[in-house]
């Protein structure tokens, strides 16, 4: 088939998806006015796109109406309505837009975050949640405080590379969780295959910020060799460790994991492996989710604490009530430290690691105060327009866990929970929250009894500042810093 038929198919497709759009266009909920067949595609910003959906609450309310070719877009600018549309109505607010990058060309298809809803998203998360639910967790903290404690020494032995180090804590804790590998340092072949895979995403960033989102059949020779890449990397990422596992299971020295488990009950009398894809899927996406949103958490947290030594020595006074000097904290001392907690609260506030949910896909026709969303409509909440509603949080942009403490020295009821925002909505919240919530807090607890944290000096004695903006991907973080 010719390069100009294909076009010609191409454009005759978006003319009828722009026809059939503007039958439900004066339904949608108001928003900017785009242009014809390419509706809004040009008003979609590349970097920060939460920024400018907070903005568009001010002229056109908390659901914005867009178009691009002739796909119906509703950005949700408040958390009562997300959790309205994606949580309450969840049984046909769950599925995902068909994201063609990562999963058709990348190789992505078998991570859960991007995946349709349907047999196999249903059958990760019974997987995961074996391992990783609330109470499963509490199996793992043993683990965590080990964990944390090694992350401090190697804080103490090379402070400057404290980014690797965050890394280090979350890989080596879901890398023994989910394959029952131990791993050493940053060196371990299983955490440089990550780290590439991880950093084939890097052209990922928003929803629709690639130009194969908008125009799939224009792809020069650098984007199908980056495509190429990510999916020979995909490829080894779900099958080396796996094969690892298998292999240790054969010999009988396999550790408890969520692989192990996964692979003794769901082993065949002759030998074979059921359900083989969806188990190597699930395992290396919890390694793959897991890890980065615990990094991004973490450099967070380190980031807001070194600018603000006042939060630091409260916390500090907490912990040394508590621990008198004599030991390292365990999650026994949780319960008993409040501003701990409003710092990990504070932290998912300041920083979310997801400032725009992933999307959802609606997968009926739905009416909502009076406005009709047609079948396939793509909802994006933008949390972090939640979590820096100056409305419920005061002077948004300042790092302050007090905001989070009443009167009492308890945490606060009546603000939004940023745990209710971070992990996501409905049917497709992260089944990983409970551990990323675990490894954030020991770390962090962990790192103040240990530690003061401060910002570096330059050649003349004067404090480094440091860059208070995150990278714009689907996984956010801080931008580098000292």
């Amino acid at each position: 088939m010719s390069q100009s038929l294909l076009v010609g198919i191409f454009f005759f497709g978006v003319v009828f998806l722009y026809l059939r759009s503007r039958r439900f266009a004066g339904r949608l909920p108001p928003g900017p006015k785009g242009v014809s067949i390419l509706g809004n595609a040009f008003d979609l910003p590349t970097e920060e796109q939460w920024l400018t959906f907070a903005k568009w609450k001010k002229t056109y309310g908390d659901l914005v109406g867009l178009r691009v070719l002739g796909q119906p877009i509703v950005l949700i600018n408040s958390f009562e309505l997300a959790n309205e549309l994606l949580t309450k109505r969840g049984a046909y607010y769950s599925d995902r837009p068909g994201f063609s990058l990562i999963q058709e060309w990348g190789g992505w298809d078998w991570m859960l975050t991007p995946m349709r809803y349907g047999q196999d998203s249903i059958g990760q998360r019974k997987f995961l949640n074996r391992y990783l639910s609330a109470s499963a967790v509490k199996d793992h903290e043993h683990l965590l405080e080990t964990e944390a404690i090694k992350f401090v020494q190697r804080l103490s032995e090379t402070p400057k590379d404290f980014q690797n180090h965050t890394r280090l804590f979350a890989c080596a804790t879901i890398m023994m969780i989910t394959y029952g590998h131990k791993v050493h340092d940053k060196h371990d072949q299983l955490i440089v295959l990550a780290e590439a895979a991880n950093q084939s995403l890097e052209i990922l960033k928003n929803v629709g910020a690639h130009p194969v989102d908008l125009f799939p059949w224009r792809n020069g020779s650098k984007f199908v060799a980056q495509m190429a890449q990510m999916r020979h990397l995909s490829e080894r990422l779900i099958k080396e460790p796996y094969d690892q596992v298998r292999k240790e299971l054969a010999e009988g020295v396999a550790y408890p994991s969520m692989a192990s488990w996964l692979l003794e009950t769901n082993t065949n009398p002759d030998g074979t492996i059921a359900n083989e894809r969806l188990i190597q899927g699930t395992t290396a996406g919890a390694y793959v989710a897991g890890a980065d949103t615990i990094v991004s958490s973490l450099d967070t947290a380190i980031l807001g604490l070194m600018i603000n030594p006042d939060v630091q020595k409260k916390a500090q006074a907490e912990l040394d009530g508590v621990l008198r000097g004599q030991r390292m904290p365990t999650f026994a001392d949780r319960p008993h430290m409040p501003y701990l907690e409003a710092i990990v609260l504070e932290t998912m506030r300041w920083g979310p690691v997801a400032p725009l949910a992933v999307p959802h896909r609606l997968m009926k026709d739905d009416s909502f105060n009076g406005y009709f969303f047609p079948a396939n409509t793509t909802f994006i909440a933008n949390s972090w327009g939640f979590l820096n509603d100056p409305e419920m949080f005061p002077n948004p942009s300042q790092f302050n866990p007090d905001r989070f403490i009443n009167k009492n020295n308890e945490i606060r009821t009546d603000l939004l929970d940023a745990k209710l925002v971070a992990f996501g909505y409905g049917r497709r919240i992260c089944p990983g929250r409970f551990l990323g919530d675990s490894a954030v807090w020991i770390g962090v607890a962990t790192m103040l009894a240990t530690f003061e944290l401060s910002k570096p000096l330059d050649q003349n004695g004067k404090p480094i500042e440091p860059d208070l903006t995150w990278v714009s991907a689907l996984i956010c973080h801080p931008k580098p810093y000292k």
